[in-house]
């Protein structure tokens, strides 16, 4: 069972990333009305990157030619940070349940253009975010 502690740093990431998420959804409604789905695609992004960030760095590492499995949690960030951004805030920051009903919604209305971009971007740009933060972090900190 997890300790207290590292309950409470999930809840302030998780509090910070619903709060993150919120602003995005709300000001992409607002500077873009005609694709508000803007806002969560940007959430899911940033997300993606900070996953790529946190655990990412690790997984490069761990699977370079000749070397040594690495712990679960290693990498850049390491203890109560790891689970402030990794577990809480980019958990909470990220929707895909919410992308997918958007996607849905779009392809029912027959917005089946806007709703496969919507999808295939958060997909390939996620996968980029995460792959570029990933490899910034094993450079940054070794």
């Amino acid at each position: 069972m997890p300790s207290v502690t590292v309950l409470l740093w999930v809840a302030v990431g998780g509090a910070l990333g619903a709060v993150g998420r919120y602003a995005a959804d709300r000001a992409a409604q607002r500077w873009v009305p005609a694709v508000a789905e803007v806002g969560v695609l940007v959430a899911n992004l940033v997300a993606c990157a900070l996953l790529g960030w946190v655990a990412g760095g690790t997984v490069l590492v761990s699977s370079a030619p000749g070397s040594a499995p690495l712990p679960l949690v290693s990498g850049p960030v390491l203890g109560w940070d790891w689970w402030l951004l990794g577990s809480g805030l980019a958990g909470a920051l990220s929707t895909w349940s919410t992308l997918t009903l958007q996607v849905v919604r779009r392809w029912v209305a027959g917005d089946r253009a806007v709703a496969a971009a919507l999808g295939l971007a958060t997909w390939v740009l996620g996968a980029g975010a995460a792959r570029l933060a990933a490899e910034a972090s094993v450079a940054l900190t070794g």
